[in-house]
């Protein structure tokens, strides 16, 4: 069974003109993630940012094949939203939620100013 991802992966490479062995060649990604990739396996968050750059397509359409309706408010991570992202992942559990917590009262503040 093939994965989303991987359809989508090999959509973007036909398009380049490249199989999917080359392509990661050339991104410098070890090709020992094929069978991986093929079976239901995700790449790291550092490969996905490496994919989007190579293909120029948001993290949204290489995991989905899609991208996300802008009517429907959602939108691809920029780099900086999803190296935020990995480094809350990167915390214990109690760490996250203090985290949470102080990013929420961050946005909370801004919220009021703007209001104000």
């Amino acid at each position: 069974m093939t994965s989303k991802f991987w359809d989508s992966y090999v959509n973007l490479c036909n398009e380049k003109g490249l199989t999917p062995t080359t392509a990661m060649k050339k991104m410098g990604i070890s090709t020992g993630n094929i069978s991986r990739w093929q079976h239901g396996g995700m790449p790291s968050g550092d490969m996905l940012l490496v994919i989007s750059k190579f293909f120029n397509r948001s993290i949204d359409y290489i995991l989905t094949g899609e991208d996300f309706n802008k009517n429907d408010e959602r939108r691809a991570a920029n780099t900086s939203e999803l190296s935020m992202l990995l480094s809350f992942r990167s915390l214990p559990p109690e760490l996250q939620a203090t985290a949470l917590s102080y990013v929420k009262g961050l946005s909370d503040a801004y919220a009021a100013t703007m209001t104000s």
